[in-house]
C-alpha cells in the first residue's frame, strides 16, 4: 500500500516496488512507528532536484510551487482545526489531501508515511463508536504527527517561496 503521484517518476516506483520486495513484513509495520521522524533543521527539505525533473520546465516548476503555496498551508489549518473539534473524518479528508503533496515535492517519504498514520487512524476513530472513538492516547500520537507534518509544510513552504521569487 504505497503512493506515487503523477507524472510518475521511474526511479521513484523502482525504489518503492524494491522496498517492498526487499522487506515484505514492511507492510506489517505498525503505524506507530513512523512517529520518530522530524524534519531536517540544515538540510532543504524540498528536493529541488526531483522538482524539476518531474516538471521538465521552469514554468511548470513555478506552477507547482504557487499551488503548493496556495493549497497546502490552508490544508494544514484545516487539519489543526479538525484536531481541535475532534472532527475525525474531516481531519482524515484533509490528510489524504496533503499526502501526493510530499512526494510531488521531493519532501522526505517518513512524511507521506505520517499522513498516510493520520488518515488510518482517523479512519480507525470513525468506525469505533462511542465518545468519538478516539483515546487520548491515539489523539495524543495524532497531535504528535500533526505537529511534524505541520513543520515541515512551513519548512517546505519558506523553500518554495524563496525559489520562486528567485
Amino acid at each position: 500500500n504505497d503512493y506515487i503521484s503523477k507524472p510518475i517518476d521511474d526511479r521513484l516506483l523502482y525504489s518503492k516496488i524494491t522496498k517492498f520486495l526487499k522487506n515484505p513484513a514492511h507492510a506489517k509495520e505498525t503505524i506507530f512507528q513512523k512517529t520518530k521522524a522530524t524534519p531536517p533543521a540544515a538540510q532543504s527539505v524540498v528536493n529541488f532536484d526531483y522538482l524539476r525533473r518531474v516538471t521538465k520546465s521552469d514554468e511548470r516548476m513555478a506552477q507547482m510551487i504557487q499551488l503548493y503555496l496556495q493549497e497546502i498551508p490552508q490544508l494544514v489549518v484545516n487539519m489543526k482545526e479538525a484536531i481541535t473539534k475532534r472532527d475525525w473524518p474531516a481531519l482524515g479528508n484533509a490528510a489524504h489531501s496533503l499526502i501526493p503533496t510530499f512526494s510531488t515535492m521531493g519532501i522526505n517519504p517518513e512524511f507521506e508515511e505520517m499522513a498516510k498514520s493520520i488518515q488510518a487512524l482517523t479512519i480507525h476513530a470513525t468506525t469505533t463508536g462511542p465518545n468519538d472513538g478516539v483515546s487520548e492516547q491515539t489523539a495524543s500520537t495524532i497531535l504528535a504527527l500533526f505537529s511534524k507534518i505541520e513543520a515541515v509544510c512551513a519548512l517546505a513552504a519558506k523553500e518554495l517561496g524563496a525559489e520562486l521569487v528567485s
